[in-house]
């Protein structure tokens, strides 16, 4: 979470002049967001140790819980203000991408917090591993989500030209002569690199 905050400082506050007064909410906010992101693939990779421990535990509700701050901050922030290119002009009201992106957000956050319910110690006792098992299904939906999540907002920032921004590094911030890319196509990569690995990973417990 460190690392996410520090880039996310280092974006906003310094290559974009974002002003300070903007840094409890806004910088921290996308920290939180891709903070919670990480932690939860992190969960998932963990679990593939030889001796893993409490380590995708801590990982999955320490995700969940930067993942519901990350909601609720942006929920506070969502306004023509603040994302003007998430609303239609002149109505105040929000765009087919700042709602789309809203609907997978908050249906995102509702698998997490199932899955994160029946990890509960007291819940978890009461249901067989492979009941477990297969609620844990719905964190392999919610990845789904965030990707549909991120993605709609890759559509916004192509201002025109869905993703354009993305494949073109020279449009980044820079910090000096390092091109720093948006938080949206970080967490992109993360989720790609982890569906297919958690994916698998569930098949193979479910069939043992």
């Amino acid at each position: 979470m460190g690392t996410c905050l520090g880039y996310a400082i280092v974006r906003c506050q310094v290559a974009q002049d974002v002003s300070w007064a903007h840094l409890p909410l806004w910088t921290t906010n996308k920290a939180t967001a891709l903070g919670g992101l990480v932690m939860i693939c992190l969960s998932y990779v963990t679990s593939r140790l030889p001796n893993p421990r409490s380590w995708p535990r801590y990982f999955g509700l320490s995700g969940f819980g930067l993942s519901a701050l990350h909601t609720l901050a942006s929920l506070l922030l969502f306004s023509p203000a603040n994302y003007p290119d998430l609303f239609e002009p002149g109505t105040g009201r929000p765009n087919w991408v700042g709602e789309t992106s809203l609907l997978f957000g908050c249906l995102c956050l509702a698998c997490y917090a199932l899955a994160a319910f029946v990890s509960v110690p007291g819940i978890k006792s009461t249901i067989t591993p492979q009941s477990w098992l297969r609620w844990q299904w719905l964190g392999a939906w919610g990845l789904y989500l965030a990707l549909g999540h991120v993605l709609v907002l890759g559509v916004r920032e192509g201002a025109g030209h869905a993703f354009s921004h993305w494949f073109h590094p020279t449009r980044w911030p820079r910090l000096g002569f390092l091109p720093l890319p948006s938080f949206a196509l970080l967490a992109t990569l993360f989720i790609l690199l982890t569906i297919p690995y958690r994916h698998l990973r569930t098949r193979r417990r479910l069939n043992r």
